[in-house]
């Protein structure tokens, strides 16, 4: 995936990652990092997703981020993937990540994802919430940005 990084804090994603079961586009606006995530989360999606993810990290230079996923169709999280996913969110909260939002309205079974993201953000220690809109959860992420700030 090609990202390209402009001077006015925001970084955009040039084209969307597509694997065999899954898509995903990351943007960050402002210090909110942004996922469209769409299909089966695997262990070979999730991979490729973190190194772009910490790329976009790098760029923020340590200031606190938020993170937004808008999830999209199936969003299911295999098990081996829910492991891993866990492992990533706390590197992230290592790396400054403060929040983070589940959008998953428009999921197949939108009970199940939040299920899943719930027992993975327990299980990482991180303020999170899940809310009906994208505009709602950045709306909620920078709250709590400025609580912390």
């Amino acid at each position: 995936m090609t990202s390209s990084f402009k001077n006015n804090d925001t970084a955009t994603s040039k084209k969307g990652t597509q694997f065999k079961f899954g898509h995903y586009s990351i943007t960050l606006i402002d210090t909110i990092i942004c996922s469209e995530l769409s299909g089966l989360a695997t262990p070979e999606a999730l991979r490729e997703y973190d190194k772009e993810i910490e790329k976009i990290i790098l760029q923020l230079e340590g200031k606190p981020w938020g993170f937004l996923a808008n999830i999209h169709g199936t969003g299911i999280v295999t098990p081996e993937a829910e492991g891993m996913l866990i492992k990533g969110v706390l590197r992230r909260k290592s790396m400054g990540m403060y929040a983070s939002v589940i959008v998953a309205a428009d999921t197949e079974i939108p009970a199940l994802v939040q299920q899943q993201f719930a027992r993975i953000y327990k299980a990482s220690d991180v303020s999170y919430a899940f809310c009906s809109t994208k505009e709602e959860g950045i709306a909620w992420l920078k709250e709590q940005g400025k609580a912390k700030g």
